[in-house]
């Protein structure tokens, strides 16, 4: 896969080691993606990325959990820049910059499991009371 993309690309996974280049897609939901895609109206597109920054920065202070921020490093849509800025504004925040574009999910599958595996061990787990051996509701 790493010789279909663009040489920026490629040079930048080969930085980030053998681990950044994600595996030959499926092929099959590969072609049931792009069928999809190939009768998107695009001008609609276009015009929700630009009009995604027109609004003022979000209030991030009600998070006091940890967070994972993941991000194409060849994304058009969220540059890596303004995600890393995003994340140092999260007390508990981390970004991890993937080898990939907006369609992570396709892309880089298994790594983005493997990050929400680790942002699961990272959260508090709540100790679970026995069932009715809470608060008593009358």
């Amino acid at each position: 896969m790493a010789a279909t993309l663009a040489p920026p690309a490629v040079n930048t996974a080969l930085a980030f080691g053998d681990g950044a280049v994600p595996a030959d897609p499926d092929l099959v939901t590969s072609a049931e993606v792009a069928r999809h895609f190939a009768f998107h109206l695009w001008s609609w597109y276009s015009d929700l990325l630009l009009a995604a920054g027109d609004h003022p920065a979000m209030e991030l202070d009600f998070l006091s959990f940890p967070v994972t921020l993941v991000g194409g490093i060849v994304d058009v849509a969220a540059a890596t820049g303004d995600i890393a800025a995003v994340t140092a504004r999260i007390p508990q925040a981390r970004f991890v910059p993937l080898l990939g574009t907006h369609f992570l999910p396709f892309e880089q599958r298994d790594r983005l499991h493997h990050e929400l595996v680790e942002l699961v061990e990272l959260a508090p787990v709540p100790a679970r009371q026995p069932r009715g051996a809470g608060p008593s509701r009358h």
